[in-house]
């Protein structure tokens, strides 16, 4: 059974003062650990210690070498706990073993590795000389201050990074909030950030639910927020950070589709568009679980979908064979369960799935789901699911696949199939989302992160996410 001190402020490990909660193992459901959250104090204490560690201590103002060197040395500290993260990760996410170490441990490594040579980035821009003035400047880029960071519980590790790693090489400091529905691998990152030997106070730790989230985004010692989870919160969270003006980051979902034109390789993309949903068990922002085919392709494709689907191994996390794994709670499959039970009293059909899989008796899985009959504007087209469930809409042009692509109130990611480069990115540059690839996507820490319309505010990744954590002087003399 894990036990944990639950709360880091100032360097320290202390014993958070709100109420116990159970943590489960989402594939056994039985309790694994408790942890006790932090209660209005607690996040007080945080917050504190992030702005005597911003306002007083070192790391603002070190030079940006040092800072690089630190983050080199947490970069090191992170790898060696590897193992560690992994372990938590299936332990109360209950992401496959076969998925963890890659996408959930070894993106966000690489990550942390490109964010170090950010803290070189230039902080001064000298402004070009403009005819009418003869006065010299310069624009200088300096920290913002402290930074509540909110992660959500799909990506522990990989989206803390996305946070905490832009904020650190800015020079802020911060507070994290992790997901307290599976916060395990948050104690081995903190540990991580311990043994690096960062100044006390450049990151802080506090566990909790929402109403410790509010709290932190309301607190006056907090400068700017960094939040990702769902639209209801993200929400709230502007309208918590609107009396103090607070820079806002949001990263808020996505329904996100995978567009097949009509001369696409089909063998070839069955795989990625089976995988574009079945990720991580389909709890990922950006998984592409709205399927728009080209009519003329619509059977062939839905078929080897279906039968694609049908064969990936799900069940227990620990074993290497298995790609699929649980929902992360009970609340969550209640919600995705919710959702197929629009499907069939709107018109449409269960090409595959629909349920939880007769096999396995204990854990909170879905069958991998394959939605037919129903057009973008079905409830199943339209909402985040957060479960792996694939909608296929068909089309009849390029035009109507892009009309269908942008009726959407998100606008995260897209995915575009077809032989024609050309007509391939025409199609894509027409899509509204903030991350759209031709062919399959790539991992590069250098893009922009973050979405169109309820999809967020901001951006994430390479020098846009650097820049979220920057507020920029106008320095002039005679």
């Amino acid at each position: 059974m894990y036990s944990e001190p639950c709360l880091y402020a100032d360097g320290k490990w202390l014993t958070a003062r709100g109420g116990i909660v159970s943590i489960e193992n989402p594939a056994t459901q039985r309790p694994i650990g408790e942890i006790r959250l932090a209660a209005a104090e607690d996040v007080d204490a945080a917050v504190k210690a992030a702005r005597e560690a911003f306002d007083t201590g070192p790391w603002p103002h070190i030079h940006p070498v040092e800072r690089r060197a630190a983050l080199l040395r947490l970069t090191e500290a992170l790898t060696e706990r590897r193992a560690a993260i992994a372990d938590r990760l299936i332990a109360d996410l209950g992401c496959p073993v076969s998925q963890t170490r890659s996408f959930q441990i070894d993106r966000p490594l690489q990550h942390w590795r490109y964010i170090a040579d950010l803290a070189l980035a230039p902080t001064e821009t000298p402004l070009p000389p403009v005819p009418f003035t003869l006065q010299p400047g310069t624009a200088v880029a300096e920290p913002i201050g402290v930074v509540a960071a909110i992660t959500a519980y799909n990506y522990p590790f990989m989206i803390a990074t996305w946070k905490l790693g832009p904020a650190l090489a800015a020079g802020c400091t911060a507070v994290w909030k992790p997901a307290e529905i599976d916060p395990l691998a948050a104690y081995e990152i903190m540990r991580a950030i311990e043994d690096a030997d960062l100044p006390p106070g450049v990151v802080n730790l506090v566990v909790g639910g929402p109403d410790t989230g509010s709290q932190l985004v309301c607190h006056p010692g907090v400068d700017a927020v960094s939040f990702t989870g769902s639209v209801p919160v993200g929400t709230q969270v502007l309208t918590d950070a609107a009396p103090g003006v607070k820079r806002v980051v949001l990263e808020l979902g996505g329904k996100s589709p995978a567009v097949v034109l009509d001369d696409a390789d089909v063998d070839a993309l069955v795989p990625k568009i089976t995988m574009g949903y079945l990720l991580n068990s389909g709890q990922a922002c950006g998984a592409t679980t709205r399927l728009l085919v080209a009519r003329s392709l619509l059977e062939e494709v839905t078929g080897k979908v279906v039968t694609a689907s049908k064969a990936v191994p799900m069940g227990d996390p620990t074993d290497q064979r298995n790609i699929l794994g649980p929902l992360v709670s009970a609340r969550q499959r209640k919600r995705v369960e919710d959702l197929l039970a629009t499907v069939e009293p709107q018109g449409g059909r269960f090409a595959t799935g629909g349920g939880r899989p007769k096999a396995l008796t204990s854990g909170y899985y879905i069958e991998p789901t394959v939605v037919i009959g129903l057009d973008n504007s079905a409830t199943i087209s339209r909402e985040e699911v957060f479960g792996p469930v694939l909608s296929v809409i068909p089309f009849d042009s390029d035009d109507e696949a892009v009309q269908i692509a942008n009726d959407s109130p998100f606008g995260l990611a897209a995915v575009i199939y077809g032989r024609k480069r050309s007509r391939t990115m025409t199609v894509a540059r027409r899509i509204r989302a903030g991350t759209v690839c031709v062919g399959s996507g790539t991992f590069n820490p250098a893009a922009p992160i973050g979405g169109y319309k309820q999809s967020g505010i901001g951006r994430e990744g390479g020098v846009w996410g650097l820049s979220e954590f920057l507020e920029v002087k106008h320095l002039s003399w005679a």
